[in-house]
């Protein structure tokens, strides 16, 4: 008897039972896995947008066969001849041409009367404290007001403070107050000169220079490329056309990544049965991956062609950037192990749901006993 009880409330799982348990995990698994892995599509997608965008910057950025035929801060022409970085590939042609012929020469002359800044000394004179390396052709690398992105705060404090903040060839930052300076503007007027400026500098010869590139003339030491200082080194870039237009002409790579990647995810996320809304190629974790795998694709061919040419023009930061944003994001994914944990989290979701459907079920089955129960006592008493 007691062998038969023990078989009756025997609640172990059979390796049957167990098969089939591991089985339908992994089927529901499979709907939170399948946003973290990849199918073939999908890395047939990121390799061929990873290998065009590499192409684009190594071929029509600037082109690989031009930057083999020198090295250093020098680029050559088919002749030999050193020429501008403007003229190493078509997209660099297209994109200097258009910025160059944004702004008539009278119309930038406007710009610059209405949009006077007390940090746009191009030379000593006047200045209480000479600036070693100051000149027209580089003066606004020197001075951080002109940066696109840090202007907006070195550039606007000056034009508050009526000073000009500028690094010197030994990478030491001066700020000095300019004489005769408006000091009585408000923070709004102060970032709108601050805008109408960088405007009136957008479309000269030197033209803007990159975000950044003036604090890496802080950067200590010489550089291996012909023994120059950082900041002569970067001077040396910017001369060569290493500026804000330029900048521009190397995110065309990376505009190619994002919207080879995201359109194709946007199509192929509909055709596997999505819903529109499911499919949108934005904050999704797979198309960060994808995004990240191909920038990866993409900065690689550009690693290969800085190193094989030794050239200081073929890097491109915008790649490496972009890489190092998506790099981030995958890595903080992997260190706290987000794969798995949603894994879990859905799965227990759904055996909860299920555990509270049999606690209803049951409840259900408890009122209908008692119900019978007191059913059956109220006849037996005779009512």
């Amino acid at each position: 008897m007691d062998n038969g009880l023990d078989t009756l409330y025997n609640i172990d799982l059979t390796s049957k039972d167990r098969e089939s348990a591991w089985e339908e995990n992994q089927v529901l698994s499979q709907k939170i896995l399948s946003e973290y892995e990849l199918d073939s599509t999908e890395k047939w997608i990121i390799w061929i947008a990873g290998i065009l965008a590499g192409a684009v910057d190594a071929f029509f950025v600037t082109d690989v066969r031009l930057l083999l035929k020198s090295k250093g801060t020098i680029i050559r022409n088919a002749k030999g001849d050193s020429i501008h970085l403007k003229d190493s590939g078509v997209v660099n042609n297209w994109i200097d041409d258009r910025i160059k012929n944004f702004y008539s020469q009278k119309e930038i002359d406007a710009l610059e009367k209405k949009y006077w800044v007390p940090y746009d000394a191009s030379t000593n004179v006047g200045l209480d404290r000479p600036i070693e390396g100051l000149n027209p052709k580089t003066h606004r690398l020197s001075s951080f007001g002109h940066d696109p992105i840090l202007g907006f705060y070195y550039g606007v404090k000056d034009i508050l403070n009526g000073t000009f903040t500028a690094i010197n060839n030994a990478g030491e930052v001066i700020v000095q107050a300019r004489p005769n300076a408006n000091t009585s503007h408000t923070l709004f007027e102060a970032i709108a000169i601050q805008f109408g400026h960088l405007r009136s500098d957008l479309s000269t010869p030197a033209g803007l220079p990159i975000p950044f590139m003036g604090q890496l003339m802080r950067l200590e030491g010489h550089s291996s490329i012909n023994g120059l200082s950082y900041p002569m080194l970067f001077k040396a870039m910017y001369l060569k056309g290493y500026n804000f237009s330029h900048f521009i002409a190397m995110g065309i790579p990376c505009l190619m990544i994002e919207v080879i990647v995201r359109i194709s995810y946007f199509v192929y996320s509909l055709y596997k049965g999505k819903t529109f809304a499911e499919s949108i190629p934005i904050n999704k974790t797979k198309l960060d991956k994808m995004l990240f795998y191909s920038y990866l694709i993409t900065t690689s061919c550009n690693a290969i062609k800085t190193i094989g040419t030794q050239n200081i023009f073929a890097f491109n930061p915008n790649l490496w950037a972009m890489t190092l944003r998506y790099g981030l994001s995958e890595f903080k994914r992997w260190i706290t192990n987000e794969k798995e944990r949603k894994r879990h989290e859905y799965i227990m979701s759904i055996y909860e749901k299920r555990a509270q459907e049999l606690d209803t079920e049951i409840d259900n089955y408890l009122k209908i006993y008692e119900y019978d129960t007191r059913s059956n006592e109220r006849i037996s008493s005779g009512f």
